[in-house]
């Protein structure tokens, strides 16, 4: 009896295991994964030493007071890095499936995303209403005038102990580049400024609020000379100092 029944029992295996396959791909297929580290994150950093111009020691000395700046970090549902130059947290509603009985209901439900790209906000009429926005002037991307770059990968890991380290090149045709002036004939193109970040997290924080240290190298000022006394300006430029990040929003997904 078995014999002749083997034909029918295996079919019959199969198609219910894709059954069981199809139902496990329908449900909740749209929610975005989470690890506890994901979100986005503000670090607040007090600049409080920076090497000498004129001195060939790149060891930061103190400085008379602290210089505030601020970092904006996203980690997404991989555990993957940005710095952004802007974030605007905002509600929405994304449609998604759920299996109910045999069958996939479509069915919608709130999520928050962070959106970078302003050029995007016209997607979301209640933005102005009830996002919240952050930006940092301390940090621009792009090599380009009008470049719109408004996120950069950060390598290293984002735990305790641990660094995160980003480069930034500050393109010499860059609207906001320091050393380029619209109006001066002879400074109609800046320079090409690098700045290496570093940002390395303390042990033993909370999971939404973390100790940093910072550092910083800056280059691109080999051959230029101060006003007052001609002396030449070191090549390189230290940073540190340090602060404190905290998450602000747990948002996984990008809009860029």
């Amino acid at each position: 009896m078995y014999k002749n029944n083997k034909h029918f029992l295996l079919p019959l295996i199969s198609l219910m295991a894709m059954s069981t396959f199809a139902q496990a791909d329908c449900g909740d297929n749209n929610t975005p994964a989470t690890t506890a580290i994901s979100g986005l994150w503000l670090a607040e950093i007090n600049v409080n030493g920076v090497s000498h111009l004129r001195a060939s020691d790149e060891t930061p000395i103190a400085v008379p007071r602290d210089f505030p700046i601020r970092a904006i970090l996203h980690v997404d549902e991989h555990g993957a890095v940005h710095l952004l130059r802007e974030a605007t947290v905002v509600n929405t509603t994304e449609a998604y499936e759920v299996l109910d009985g045999d069958t996939c209901q479509s069915s919608d439900k709130n999520i928050a995303v962070v959106v970078i790209n302003p050029r995007k906000f016209i997607n979301y009429p209640d933005i102005g209403a009830e996002g919240r926005r952050y930006t940092s002037k301390a940090f621009e991307f792009g090599s380009e005038p009008n470049s719109e770059v408004n996120d950069i990968y950060v390598n290293g890991s984002f735990a305790d102990d641990a660094s995160l380290n980003v480069t930034i090149s500050h393109g010499a045709n860059h609207q906001t580049n320091p050393f380029k002036h619209t109006f001066h004939p002879q400074h109609g193109s800046g320079r090409e400024i690098t700045r290496e970040l570093t940002f390395t997290i303390a042990a033993g924080a909370s999971d939404n609020l973390k100790n940093i240290e910072f550092s910083e190298q800056v280059t691109g000022l080999a051959g230029m000379r101060k006003a007052d006394d001609n002396s030449v300006i070191a090549n390189r430029i230290a940073v540190e100092g340090n602060g404190t990040l905290s998450r602000v929003s747990t948002a996984v997904t990008l809009v860029k």
